[in-house]
C-alpha cells in the first residue's frame, strides 16, 4: 500500500466477496494496479474476481487502519508484493503482519507472497510457497498459479499436451501428461549422517547366555555412566570395547584364555549378514545413551520419551538457536470433567538405518500417551488420541521437534556424540538433504534457515494438546514455550 496521502479513502460497499487483498509499496503501485485490473477481468463461478486495491476501495476521510483491517479480514487471500521497499515500509508491513496474525502457521494458505524484486524474505513469509514475478517468463507461470488458487482449481504443472493421444497409443505411456517445474529444489529429511564410528568391533567367547545376564553383570560395575553396547551371537559377545584391556567391563564374562578377535567396523557396514549386527550394536548404544540422559525407552513400541517430574508436569529449558526457551515435554490431562487421567509425553522414535552402505540416524518425533506417566496406553486408545491431536502437524512443527531432539541428544553441544564404551559414535546435527531437478517454481525456502523458520512459525509445543477437546487438569497457561 502507498503512503497515507494516497490511501485517504473509505471502503466501497459491495456485495461481492473480496477474493484478494493486495499489499504493496508505492514504488510498485503501477505494476500492482495492472495486476489487479488483469485479475478483475477473470471470472469465477459466473462473476468477475474482486480485488482489494487501495485507491479503488478507500474513500477520502475514512479511517485507514480500520479500512485495512476490514479488508484483510474479509479477503479470501492476501497477496504480499515483496520488494526491498515494501519490507521497509510501515503501512505494507502493517497489512501483511495483520494477515499473518490471522494465519500464523500458513495452514489456511491465506497469505500469498508475490516476489516482485529480490529481497530478504521474512521468516513468517519464507515458510510459505512464494510466487515469483521477477521476470516475464516466471510471471506468466506464477500468474497462472495465482489464478488457480483464487479459483480453487488444481495448480498448473509445467507443460501440458495440446491434444489427447489415443489410449492405446505409445505416446500416452512415453511421458506423463503433466510435468513438474524444471527448477532445482532442496528436500530436507529426518535422517542424520554419521560422521564417525568406533574403529573396531571386538568379540570373544562367553558363557553368558542372555542379555539380561550381561546387563546384570554390567550394572554391578557401572552405576552412573552409560552402559557399553554389546550383542550376543552363537556364544560370542561382540562390543566396541577393547576386550584385551584388563579394565574392560566385560572381563568377568570372558575367559582369560578365550580367543579375542577384532574386526573392521566399516567392513560390517558392507552388504552381508554383518550389517544387521552392526545396526543392533548401534541401536543398543542409542538406547543406553538415551536412558543415561534420563529418558525412558519403551522397548515394546520403540519410543523414547521424557518421564514426569516426580509425578508432575516436566518442563525443559533449551536453546532454540535464537533464544532460550522453556518447553513442556510431559503434561497431565483428563478426558472431560469426569474422565480418565492420562499423560502426554513428547517422544521420538530413534533408529540407525543403512542406505546403500551408509549409516544414518533416523528421528521420528511425535507424542506418546501413558496411563500413569510411564506405562503406554493400549495401542487403539493411543492411536485415537494421536489422530485428534496430531493430524495437522506440518513441516515446521516436525523440524522444530527435530531441532529440539538434536539439542537433547547432543547435550547442547555442536555434535551428537554417543558413548559406545571406550569409543564414540559421532552424528551430524543437521539432517541430510537431497537436491532435486524438479520442484515448485517460486519455492524459495532456504534450508540454511530451516530451524529459524521452524521456530518462528511453530505454535507452542502443547498447542495441539491444549486446543483439543481434552482438558488439562492443571492451570498452566497454554503457551509454555516461553522466551527468556
Amino acid at each position: 500500500m502507498g503512503p497515507v496521502a494516497e490511501s485517504n479513502e473509505e471502503v466501497r460497499e459491495t456485495d461481492l466477496p473480496c477474493d484478494l487483498f493486495l499489499s504493496y509499496t508505492r514504488v510498485d503501485k503501477d505494476w500492482v494496479r495492472d495486476l489487479a485490473a488483469q485479475l478483475e477481468r477473470e471470472s469465477l463461478r459466473g462473476r468477475q474476481l474482486n480485488v482489494f486495491f487501495d485507491e479503488w476501495e478507500i474513500r477520502p476521510g475514512a479511517n485507514i487502519v480500520a479500512s485495512l483491517e476490514n479488508g484483510v479480514s474479509k479477503a479470501r487471500f492476501v497477496g504480499v508484493v515483496l520488494s526491498p521497499e515494501m519490507l521497509a515500509g510501515e503501512w505494507p508491513t502493517l497489512e501483511w503482519t495483520m494477515a499473518v496474525y490471522e494465519d500464523p502457521s500458513g495452514r489456511k494458505g491465506k497469505v500469498i507472497p508475490i516476489l516482485k524484486r529480490d529481497c530478504e524474505i521474512p521468516p513468517s513469509l519464507r515458510v510459505r510457497n512464494v510466487l515469483d514475478f521477477r521476470t516475464p517468463e516466471r510471471q506468466e507461470r506464477s500468474y497462472a498459479k495465482l489464478l488457480a488458487v483464487l479459483r480453487n482449481e488444481p495448480l498448473p504443472r509445467g507443460h501440458t499436451f495440446q491434444g489427447v493421444a489415443p489410449m492405446q497409443s505409445p505416446q500416452i505411456f512415453a511421458k506423463p501428461l503433466e510435468f513438474a517445474d524444471e527448477v532445482q529444489e532442496r528436500i530436507a529429511s529426518n535422517i542424520f549422517p554419521i560422521e564417525s564410528l568406533p574403529r573396531w568391533i571386538w568379540s570373544a567367547e562367553t558363557e553368558a547366555r542372555s542379555y539380561g545376564e550381561v546387563y546384570r553383570h554390567l550394572r554391578k560395575i557401572i552405576v552412573a555412566d552409560t552402559l557399553p553396547t554389546f550383542i550376543l551371537r552363537q556364544n560370542r559377545i561382540y562390543t566396541f570395547c577393547n576386550l584385551e584391556d584388563r579394565g574392560s567391563p566385560f572381563g568377568g564374562l570372558v575367559s582369560p584364555i578365550a580367543t579375542i578377535r577384532k574386526e573392521d567396523t566399516y567392513l560390517w557396514s558392507a552388504e552381508g549378514p554383518d550389517q544387521d549386527g552392526l545396526l543392533e550394536l548401534l541401536n543398543r548404544a542409542l538406547v543406553n545413551n538415551s536412558e543415561n540422559l534420563g529418558l525412558y525407552h519403551d522397548r515394546q513400541h520403540n519410543r523414547t520419551y521424557f518421564l514426569t517430574n516426580n509425578g508432575g508436569n516436566r518442563i525443559v529449558e533449551w536453546d532454540t538457536g535464537t533464544r532460550r526457551s522453556r518447553r513442556t515435554v510431559v503434561k497431565r490431562y483428563q478426558k472431560g470433567p469426569n474422565g480418565e487421567v492420562f499423560w502426554a509425553h513428547l517422544s521420538v522414535v530413534l533408529r540407525f538405518i543403512l542406505i546403500e552402505s551408509r549409516i544414518f540416524l533416523r528421528m521420528e518425533p511425535g507424542w506418546t500417551f501413558t496411563r500413569d506417566g510411564v506405562t503406554p496406553l493400549p495401542r487403539r486408545e493411543m492411536q485415537s488420541i494421536s489422530t485428534r491431536w496430531m493430524y495437522d502437524e506440518y513441516n515446521p512443527s516436525i523440524f522444530y521437534h527435530l531441532r529440539f531432539w538434536t539439542y537433547i541428544l547432543s547435550q547442547a553441544k555442536r555434535q551428537i556424540v554417543l558413548d559406545a564404551g571406550g569409543s564414540s559414535i559421532c552424528i551430524e546435527p543437521m539432517p541430510a538433504t537431497a537436491l532435486m531437478k524438479f520442484g515448485v517454481e517460486g519455492d524459495h525456502f532456504s534450508f540454511d534457515k530451516l530451524y529459524e523458520v521452524a521456530e518462528a512459525e511453530t505454535p507452542p509445543v502443547d498447542y495441539l494438546l491444549t486446543n483439543s477437546d481434552e482438558r488439562s487438569m492443571d492451570e498452566l497457561p497454554a503457551d509454555q514455550e516461553q522466551q527468556q
